[in-house]
Parts: C-alpha cells; sequence; structure tokens
C-alpha cells in the first residue's frame, strides 16, 4: 500500500490515531492493540507474523510488517538538527 493510500485509509481511524499518539511507548501501544498482544510482548514471544495480524485485525486495515536492517529508517526525523544528524551518518554510509 502506497503511502497516500495508507493516509487516506486510516485518517477516519481513531484506533490508529490513539497507536500513533503513543508512538513513544510499544507498552502502550500494545496495550491499544489487545492485552493478549500486551501479554506475548511482555513475555517475548510476540513475533512479527503475530504482530501483523493482531494488528491488521484490530485496526480493521491490511498492513504489512517491513524488517529492515538500518535503523535509520526508524528515526524521528520531525526537527531541523535530527534531519542534519540523519544526513550526517548517511553520508557517512555512502547514503546521501
Amino acid at each position: 500500500m502506497n503511502a497516500i493510500r495508507l493516509g487516506a485509509a486510516l485518517q477516519d481511524n481513531p484506533a490508529w490515531h490513539r497507536v500513533v499518539e503513543a508512538r513513544k511507548s510499544p507498552l502502550k501501544q500494545a496495550q491499544l492493540i489487545g492485552f493478549d498482544t500486551l501479554f506475548f510482548l511482555l513475555l517475548r514471544t510476540l513475533s512479527v507474523q503475530r504482530a501483523e495480524n493482531m494488528i491488521s485485525k484490530r485496526l480493521k486495515i491490511r498492513g504489512r510488517a517491513l524488517v529492515c536492517p538500518y535503523s535509520e529508517v526508524g528515526m524521528d526525523v520531525d526537527k531541523p538538527f535530527q534531519l542534519e544528524m540523519l544526513r550526517t551518518e548517511m553520508a557517512k554510509q555512502g547514503g546521501l
């Protein structure tokens, strides 16, 4: 699903908005998705596949998790200094 279709699909989804608001707390996100998700997370038995299925079902969306070896893709870049940090790191790695 591309970002445009994703944005349109989630725009009116209150459950998604609550998950995004809790983006800095994986435990809070798991609680919002369901206590069983929180239980699996705490026991460290929540697989990527299980998380995909649970989240898709509970938020009524079709989604996929993308496993990526590059931690930079998960970095917050909503402040100018964060963008500069990312650019510097990517340049070191030959990405920019």
